[in-house]
């Protein structure tokens, strides 16, 4: 075993190099390692970059030395500071025999929901926000890695049990098993899996951005954000309507996904958002909808009763 300090300067490095794209010479050493090794030394650098873990504010000893070697060597012109890590986990999981299988069971793809939930917020750097341009780069470079392991036998298989694949947006070029499955169903189904904190993320996250991004004057001046482009949109509508509805999660969630649905239909246009409605209505079962909306009313009306007169 390497001393603390022997190993922390060797984190140092590695971080430099995969902030600066040099990691030639790392993909071809690692690639030597036995598998359980780099597993573990994987899992602990992506845990380092999960935004949910870091807006709780945990940290581990290797960390707060660890990631301003890598913040300080980031391009400027790397639009979101996770970039260099996906890219990285991605060229090894392509150029290591059994890479695949090596990177998706480090969890990467609990890290890529993360992001998702979170509406791929900057979980490095030091800027409080993250641009639209930059929650558009990073989505595109978690894609190509998506499409990477799609390809593979292996992470296919992975992928088609994982939540991310009901609830990641419907890209063409991700076939996510049975694309023809309700959609509204199969989030539902999903959203069950990952648990309520992670459903909390979903709904502060659409909340923030739609407060932060969104200003209210003028429609035509307002900012497209990624929640508001598709394939994000439809998914979102159909998220606050089943929150706001839901007979299962806590009443706290409920409102707060009513608050979220409030301020996403002050922000759109209302023939989008009537859109919205009816899309979510003809691709739910006429009772599940029936009821999720008597529900959704009936907490309306809870609300409108305790507003000041």
């Amino acid at each position: 075993m390497y001393s603390k300090f022997t190993r922390l300067r060797a984190l140092q490095i590695l971080m430099r190099q995969i902030a600066s794209r040099s990691t030639a010479y790392l993909l071809q050493a690692l690639s030597t390692w036995p598998v359980v090794e780099t597993q573990m030394l994987l899992s602990e650098i992506l845990s380092w970059f999960d935004p949910i873990r870091v807006f709780r504010g945990e940290v581990d000893e290797f960390e707060d030395a660890v990631l301003p070697a890598y913040r300080d060597h980031l391009s400027k012109w790397e639009d979101h500071s996770l970039a260099p890590i996906i890219d990285f986990i991605r060229d090894f999981a392509s150029y290591a025999e059994f890479g695949w299988s090596t990177v998706l069971n480090c969890g990467c793809l609990d890290l890529l929901l993360h992001l998702y939930v979170s509406d791929f917020q900057e979980p490095v750097t030091l800027n409080s926000t993250t641009s639209s341009f930059g929650k558009s780069s990073i989505a595109a470079i978690c894609n190509s890695f998506l499409t990477g392991a799609l390809a593979d036998e292996y992470g296919r298989g992975l992928i088609e049990l994982h939540p991310l694949r009901g609830l990641w947006p419907l890209w063409p070029m991700l076939a996510f098993g049975d694309a023809a499955q309700d959609r509204c169903l199969q989030r539902r189904e999903m959203w069950k899996l990952v648990g309520k904190e992670v459903i909390r993320w979903r709904i502060s996250s659409i909340y923030d951005t739609l407060v932060l991004e969104w200003p209210v004057a003028g429609f035509s001046n307002r900012v497209r954000t990624t929640l508001t482009a598709e394939p994000f949109l439809s998914d979102l509508m159909i998220d606050l309507l089943e929150f706001s509805g839901s007979s299962e999660l806590d009443e706290e969630i409920c409102f707060r996904a009513l608050r979220s649905m409030h301020k996403l239909w002050s922000r759109l246009d209302t023939f989008v958002f009537r859109a919205g409605l009816r899309g979510y209505i003809e691709g739910t079962p006429k009772d599940h909808a029936r009821e999720n909306f008597i529900r959704l009313v009936h907490r309306l009306i809870l609300l409108s009763n305790r507003a000041p007169e």
